[in-house]
């Protein structure tokens, strides 16, 4: 008569990755975010940046430069003051607190934390939003984070090399 049967589970089976899912999820969702942070976050800062993603133009942008309407708007104000007119940058604070890269995740979600309070202020007259600018993501790289996560979990999946002893 048989005692006691010893099975051991080895690699990825249902239970031991039932155990590991969540870490597994927390840690492709900050390697995507912090891919994606490396990636674009310095494009929302230029000119192509600013017509990839849509932002409004801003007052000024739609005259011309040399006009008077120019020189009295925002953006005329902008170049005179401060040499130059990227978007969403006057002293380029916002834009070095956004670079800080901060990804926080849980195992359901991940996201970016914009340290960029400079970017919160928004005049009740106007349509510009900085906030939804900033936070505005292409289609294509939207598809390559979603990428970048996949490959991410799948390769660590993989690596998982556990044991687990059920005792019968």
């Amino acid at each position: 008569m048989l005692k006691n049967i010893v099975v051991f589970e080895t690699g990825a089976t249902p239970k031991i990755v039932k155990r590991h899912h969540s870490r597994l999820m927390r840690e492709s969702f900050i390697y995507a975010g912090g891919r994606y942070h490396a990636r674009y976050m310095a494009l929302h800062f230029t000119t192509a940046g600013a017509a990839k993603y849509g932002y409004r133009p801003r007052a000024g942008e739609r005259s011309g430069i040399g006009s008077r309407a120019f020189f009295r708007s925002y953006t005329g104000r902008k170049q005179r003051e401060q040499k130059h007119v990227r978007p969403l940058v006057w002293s380029g604070v916002s834009e070095t607190l956004a670079r800080i890269r901060d990804v926080r995740a849980t195992k359901t979600t991940g996201r970016i934390v914009q340290h960029a309070r400079g970017l919160n202020r928004r005049n009740p007259n106007s349509e510009i939003n900085m906030v939804d600018e900033i936070r505005s993501v292409a289609a294509d790289e939207a598809a390559e984070v979603a990428a970048d996560f996949g490959g991410h979990y799948v390769k660590r999946l993989k690596e998982i090399r556990t044991r687990r002893r059920l005792n019968l």
